[in-house]
């Protein structure tokens, strides 16, 4: 079954066309990566799949529903969880009010029972705070749940944004250079927590990632861009390998 469906993508700003023509297809549990060089597109196409752009043409479909042009909450509803680039949390609030916050959309009490203090909204809190304290655990950070978010170290916010991902429980999780920034040993610990997201929580994963080395080690499947185009996809060996990848973007000594 394939989880996340492109065809004939495009995404044009004025005269610039960032995507063009672009069509992929990504299995159910499956561990993908996009590779390219800046400005190959990637960020852009993860913008269009989680809803914060809408293309000028073509065709998105997730767990074989269209959901081309959704706003990103509605996409989010339907499953699929992204981090960015740039962190983006709150800096002030702790760990665990961090992960609270992107917990909305799993909830159902109204402004009636938040303002009144219902029997029904203390449990959903409750519960609340334990998907949030379980997401921390997984992924290292329950010793920090209390500490705010700004007073982190670098490696431990990019841990937080991913936790505040996983706690939606999504289908598809869409991770936006989760190694920049991290040193080797906290690179090791990500690719272990990536399979780890796949297998113990059956949620896919797709990376947008400069490091080669953890893209080999952990992807699946990969699918190369340059200048908004598909140039190759398939199997890491395979692509990283490709004479156009080599050119575009890795270097002969690269792959050598």
């Amino acid at each position: 079954m394939m989880l996340l469906e492109v065809e004939r993508l495009s995404l044009r700003f004025g005269g610039l066309e960032v995507i063009r023509d672009l069509s992929f297809a990504v299995p159910a549990g499956t561990i993908a990566s996009f590779i390219g060089p800046n400005g190959a597109g990637k960020t852009s196409l993860f913008n269009l799949i989680t809803g914060f752009y809408r293309p000028t043409a073509g065709e998105i479909r997730f767990a074989g529903e269209r959901i081309t042009g959704l706003p990103p909450s509605a996409v989010a509803r339907r499953g699929l969880a992204r981090t960015f680039q740039n962190i983006r949390l709150f800096k002030t609030l702790s760990a665990l009010e961090n992960v609270l916050s992107a917990l909305h959309p799993r909830t159902r009490s109204g402004v009636f029972a938040a303002l009144f203090r219902t029997p029904g909204m203390r449990r959903e809190e409750a519960w609340a705070r334990e998907e949030a304290r379980r997401a921390l655990a997984f992924v290292g950070l329950q010793d920090v749940a209390d500490r705010s978010a700004g007073t982190l170290p670098y490696g431990h916010r990019r841990l937080l944004e991913i936790a505040r991902a996983i706690a939606l429980r999504p289908k598809l999780l869409l991770l936006d250079e989760p190694a920049a920034g991290l040193n080797p040993a906290e690179k090791a610990a990500l690719a272990d927590l990536i399979r780890r997201i796949r297998d113990e929580l059956e949620i896919g994963v797709i990376l947008i990632e400069h490091d080669m080395r953890l893209v080999a080690n952990v992807s699946e499947h990969v699918v190369a861009l340059s200048y908004g185009e598909k140039i190759a996809e398939g199997p890491p060996a395979d692509v990283l390998r490709h004479p156009k990848v080599v050119e575009a973007y890795l270097g002969e000594e690269a792959v050598g």
